[in-house]
């Protein structure tokens, strides 16, 4: 009787145990998942809120994306070169205001590496005239990777 309260009571704490490390693990992704939709609007808020003409500001934006940053258009070739696609996108935002109303759908994390998928309605307005520029709504898939800082980058981004 005495083996088997003890038995019982080493099987409760080991059943305990992994309760705790499965809760544990679950929190860590959840806390992820947050930080990871946190850097995504961050990236759309960026162009609402800072001048991407201003220099210092745009080497801040351009620190949301990894080194071997990869553009993948509706049509084409992936684009591998992150200086000239993130100078092709100042050159846009310092001519246009841009509004995002951003929704994301899903997201999974594993390890250091995590996609996203989501959707936009993109609205620019021509800052001298004030005209419409273009509307658009757009789905989008992002692949981040957390660097060795902890910071989630973007990795790849494909919208249509």
């Amino acid at each position: 009787m005495r083996y088997l309260l003890i038995l019982t009571m080493i099987t409760f704490i080991s059943c305990n145990r992994n309760a705790k490390n499965t809760n544990s693990q679950s929190s860590t992704i959840n806390i992820e998942k947050e930080n990871i939709r946190k850097a995504i609007i961050n990236n759309y808020d960026f162009f609402d809120k800072n001048d991407l003409s201003d220099s210092l500001t745009f080497n801040r934006y351009k620190t949301l994306f990894s080194d071997s940053f990869v553009l993948v258009p509706s049509e084409g070739k992936p684009l591998s070169d992150k200086e000239t696609i993130l100078e092709e996108w100042r050159v846009l935002f310092k001519e246009n205001k841009a509004v995002f109303d951003l929704t994301i759908n899903r997201i999974e994390v594993s390890g250091n590496l995590a996609y996203a998928l989501y959707h936009y309605d993109e609205k620019l307005t021509n800052i001298k005239t004030n005209e419409l520029y273009f509307e658009v709504t757009q789905s989008a898939i992002a692949i981040l990777r957390k660097d060795e800082l902890g910071e989630w980058k973007f990795e790849a981004l494909r919208y249509n």
